[in-house]
């Protein structure tokens, strides 16, 4: 919900409706109570930012698209706006993709044979299940629909992607490919 709240202000600010009470701040306010009753929690993930440092922000991070040549997602990763967890599970709740842990996972040495080394590596890339004529692989990037799209013209599988962290996805391409 904050990472909602921060995008919501960015938005209405760089949209010029940056005066308007944005339907977020009741449940801003609702996470700043509880992280007062609950000391553990992050301060900074429920303390809702100004629409004018929002849009700042925003602006930073598309100047950033345009001169790097990144997506915004991306942009706002690598700006230290948003964390790739916190992009991840926006991405699990909008696109309705699970989200997976590779750590601690028991990978099956003739399930990871589905996928070539050359293709893993390429494409990062993991396949994490196949169940009759589907295959589940993880990314860190689901829009990256030509990869799947190679994917599936390779195996002949149906390929649907689940969610994972980039650094558990290379911990598992270096550990078994």
């Amino acid at each position: 919900l904050p990472i909602c709240a921060r995008v919501a202000g960015a938005t209405a600010a760089a949209t010029g409706n940056a005066g308007a009470p944005l339907p977020v701040q009741a449940a801003a306010a609702e996470a700043r109570t509880a992280a007062e009753a609950d000391p553990t929690l992050d301060a900074t993930q429920t303390t809702p930012i100004p629409p004018e440092e929002a849009a700042e922000q925003l602006a930073d991070a598309q100047s950033l698209t345009e001169s790097e040549g990144l997506r915004l997602d991306r942009a706002l990763v690598q700006k230290g706006l948003l964390t790739e967890q916190q992009l991840l599970e926006v991405f699990s709740e909008q696109l309705h993709l699970p989200l997976v842990s590779l750590e601690d996972r028991a990978f099956d040495p003739e399930l990871l044979r589905t996928l070539p080394a050359r293709v893993v590596y390429r494409q990062r890339l993991v396949p994490v299940a196949r169940v009759d004529d589907a295959l589940q692989v993880a990314t860190s990037d689901p829009f990256d629909l030509y990869a799947f799209d190679d994917l599936r013209l390779l195996t002949g599988l149906k390929i649907e992607p689940v969610l994972a962290p980039r650094d558990e996805i290379e911990k598992v391409i270096k550990t078994h490919y």
